[in-house]
């Protein structure tokens, strides 16, 4: 009898590269590549299903971005098929996390035709889609070109904020990404027309909701910490900071909110927001100093969290700029001073500002 092989030495044979060649030898991507544009559904499908396996080596990658394979699957993305959608946005999805396939990706014009897949009603589909614009605005360089190509594509995470957050957690935290890598790589052209489209009225109310998890919670924070980095350069930033509430939003969720994360994020908005004179004030008139305070003063999980610490000292820093908060962070001047001695050097390190910018008048 034939010994029982071992589960984990078998591949499935769609899977396997090294089968994958035996059918077209060193021509397989382009003759996949080829039978991706058949007439026949299923020879369609077959194709791109394997394209999807292959794509996950370089080598293969860059053998496909020479045929007209992104053509293709942009042609692919609006079949009536919800199969061949999926895949078609996963090759895309695939090409995008690398450079050359980014690059002919924003070239090729794909972006409308993706933000077309937003709303689609297969699942996989538009969290293929929504994987797309993570990897183009992932890298600093290439947002201008993304916001070029695609002005609207602000737009379009921002009206499906509402309706993902009610649906599926993981392509909301895949939406909101995009729109904190936006926003932070694209300067004031970005953060100018996503101002104009009321970006801080919208992630508030999604905050408010107390939904979404942690990591699409903590990417709202972090585009609002974005927006309010351009509160001395952009007039617009602290009105729509007002009018939306992001005080009180970002008070409750460093007092109350269960996750480090979601904290030093909400932390991080405080301390960008506070570097203007006004809103310094309003955070002080709000509570703010007590409750960074109280943050300091615990010995629990936020005293063991450093980017908790280093955003709540980094936000200490600023609001000692004002008499009535550094009065108040004078009962806090020991606490600081042990920070100084965190093992963590930047903890460290903020630790010793802040209790410059505290004690300098005192």
């Amino acid at each position: 009898m034939s010994p029982i092989p071992d589960p984990g030495s078998i591949k499935h044979p769609f899977n396997d590269p090294t089968r994958q060649n035996w059918a077209f030898g060193k021509r397989a991507v382009p003759k996949l590549v080829e039978e991706s544009t058949a007439a026949d559904h299923d020879l369609k499908l077959q194709a791109l299903h394997s394209l999807t396996c292959r794509l996950h080596d370089q080598l293969d990658v860059s053998e496909a971005l020479a045929t007209p394979l992104i053509d293709s699957v942009k042609g692919s993305m609006a079949h009536p098929q919800a199969l061949i959608r999926a895949r078609a946005a996963e090759i895309l999805a695939l090409l995008t996390e690398q450079e050359e396939g980014r690059v002919q990706a924003i070239a090729k014009g794909t972006l409308p035709v993706v933000m077309d897949r937003f709303t689609d009603t297969d699942t996989a589909t538009r969290t293929f889609a929504y994987k797309t614009p993570v990897n183009l605005t992932q890298w600093e360089h290439l947002v201008p070109q993304v916001f070029a190509s695609a002005p609207t594509l602000v737009d379009a995470l921002l009206a499906n904020v509402a309706p993902q957050s009610k649906h599926d957690f993981s392509i909301l935290t895949l939406l909101l990404t995009t729109l904190q890598q936006l926003v932070t790589h694209g300067g004031v052209p970005v953060v100018t027309h996503a101002l104009d489209r009321d970006i801080v009225k919208t992630l508030t109310a999604f905050l408010r909701t107390l939904t979404g998890g942690v990591a699409a919670r903590t990417q709202a924070l972090l585009a609002l910490a974005a927006v309010c980095t351009h509160v001395c350069r952009l007039p617009a930033v602290l009105p729509a900071c007002q009018r939306g509430g992001v005080i009180a939003v970002v008070l409750a969720a460093v007092e109350s909110d269960p996750a480090p994360a979601v904290r030093a994020a909400a932390l991080e908005v405080m301390a960008a927001l506070s570097i203007h004179v006004d809103a310094k004030k309003e955070l002080v008139k709000a509570g703010a100093a007590e409750l960074l305070m109280r943050v300091l003063g615990n010995g629990g999980e936020e005293g063991q969290d450093v980017y908790v610490l280093i955003h709540a000292l980094s936000a200490v820093s600023s609001l000692a700029e004002d008499a009535g908060a550094r009065y108040t962070f004078q009962d806090a001047i020991q606490l600081l001073e042990d920070l100084k001695a965190h093992p963590d050097p930047l903890v460290a390190k903020t630790a010793t500002t802040a209790t410059q910018v505290v004690t300098w008048r005192s």
